[in-house]
């Protein structure tokens, strides 16, 4: 059988991957800002989820540009 879940990453490696402070992420989720997943006490991200919202935050001229893709696979 297939695995289809994909990857979900934490406030630390989201916080490495945008070159931003963690308590800026949690800045983010605390104010429903970015997608999030809660499991107890623990949130994750759904790379693909954060890829969106980075689409979203997207300003200026719309030029041609390669797709925002988080890879968590290097």
């Amino acid at each position: 059988m297939q695995n289809n879940l994909e990857r979900l990453i934490g406030v630390e490696e989201l916080s490495k991957l945008l070159g931003v402070q963690e308590c800026y992420v949690y800045s983010l989720t605390h104010r429903k800002k970015i997608p999030f997943i809660k499991l107890g006490k623990y949130l994750r991200f759904r790379p693909s989820e954060v890829t969106a919202f980075l689409e979203a935050q997207k300003e200026g001229p719309d030029i041609a540009t390669k797709d925002v893709v988080i890879d968590v696979y290097r």
